[in-house]
């Protein structure tokens, strides 16, 4: 069984892969990388490379083609709707209800 470390490298890598493919030409392509993007950013572990996921989705809320532009919006609804659930029990302290890890 993998490590919380390691899934949260193989997460860190998948998704740095997905934002590369939305600089992409072909509209099947990133539809698909958009769809994408939206199952899987806000599930299992928390990695900072989401927030550049997430970025890279409200840019693609600009594009010129119609279709990109709704399934980018689409996806980003999926990830604020998305009640995570993660096997690292520390991601309960990122700033939920009455947790917070600042002081």
């Amino acid at each position: 069984m993998p490590t919380i470390a390691e899934v949260k490298q193989a997460k860190s890598k998948t998704l740095r892969a997905l934002i590369k493919n939305l600089n992409t030409e072909d509209k099947r392509t990133k539809l698909n990388t958009i769809k994408i993007l939206g199952d899987t950013v806000g599930l299992g572990v928390k990695v900072d490379t989401e927030q550049k996921a997430i970025n890279a989705l409200e840019k693609e809320t600009q594009d010129k083609n119609r279709r990109v532009r709704k399934a980018a919006k689409n996806a980003l609804d999926k990830i604020k709707m998305t009640k995570r659930v993660s096997p690292n029990p520390l991601d309960m302290f990122d700033g939920g209800i009455g947790f917070s890890s600042k002081k």
